[in-house]
């Protein structure tokens, strides 16, 4: 069976909800608040890989390289829409 309710998905939703609220209320924080959330994701995302892969090494596993995949196709396609977004509009500066 699998979790839905996990202490990820908790974590997830205590950040969407103050990122709307704020968003909505204060939107010129809204950058400021974004790179907050990265910088503490990252060491989240750095310990759950490091995790994985030890799980690899003792189970003979590949979701290691699988979470690694992941990670480095979804850089492509926001890099991707960075720069089609980024394009030479008209009204783009």
């Amino acid at each position: 069976m699998k979790k839905y309710i996990t202490i990820t998905n908790i974590g997830i939703f205590f950040i969407l909800i103050p990122w709307m609220i704020l968003s909505l209320v204060f939107p010129e924080y809204n950058r400021y608040f974004s790179y907050a959330v990265i910088v503490l994701i990252i060491p989240f995302l750095i310990f759950k890989l490091v995790k994985q892969r030890k799980e690899d090494k003792a189970n003979g596993t590949q979701d290691f390289k699988f979470s690694i995949y992941n990670i480095l196709m979804a850089m492509v396609f926001m890099g991707i829409l960075f720069y089609l977004i980024h394009s030479n509009y008209p009204w783009g500066s």
